[in-house]
């Protein structure tokens, strides 16, 4: 799992036009993630390919959960209901993580359920019909918007692109928490 130069630019433009940034902001990483393709010259500025250190770095609560519980990771498992202890997340990134859960279902209410109001969930994953052999899930823009749509969402933007120099495509989407209601 890893954010890739798209995904990067992604996540941290977003989150700057809308006048956010990073630091003092409590940020949830679904997956031990690390800089992907195209993310060099960000791992040799930072000094890190750990994606939550860089976070750190900037001034973030940063919480990563990943089964494999590394780097610091909590080893949750995201098809089962997460500890209310975990607390919630101003912005909650999950690149590349969802499409390997069976239970979507539980994943995405576990997403909902640790975000914040206000807050600001950023999904980059397999766009369907792209991605054979990776995962259990694929998605598609549509998913996206049903989602919004269920939680009551507000989409800050949905795109599709492709991964970094390949003719694999994913799904963009920042979708914002405007109230706790299911």
């Amino acid at each position: 799992m890893g954010l890739n130069v798209k995904a990067w630019f992604f996540v941290a433009g977003t989150v700057f036009s809308l006048d956010r940034g990073f630091a003092s902001s409590r940020i949830c990483l679904l997956g031990n993630q690390y800089f992907a393709k195209g993310t060099r010259c960000i791992q040799r500025k930072f000094g890190t390919k750990v994606v939550h250190k860089y976070f750190e770095k900037g001034g973030a609560d940063v919480v990563s959960i990943d089964l494999n519980g590394k780097d610091g990771a909590l080893p949750l498992d995201l098809q089962e209901p997460l500890p209310r202890s975990i607390g919630t997340f101003d912005i909650i990134i999950n690149a590349g993580t969802s499409e390997h859960i069976r239970k979507q279902d539980e994943c995405f209410q576990n997403i909902h359920n640790i975000c914040r109001i206000d807050g600001l969930m950023f999904h980059v994953v397999p766009k369907s019909g792209s991605w054979s052999n990776h995962g259990f899930h694929h998605y598609n823009v549509e998913f996206f918007l049903k989602l919004a749509q269920k939680y009551h969402y507000s989409v800050v933007d949905i795109r599709i692109d492709d991964y970094v120099g390949s003719q694999k495509k994913l799904v963009f989407a920042c979708l914002r928490k405007e109230y706790d209601g299911d």
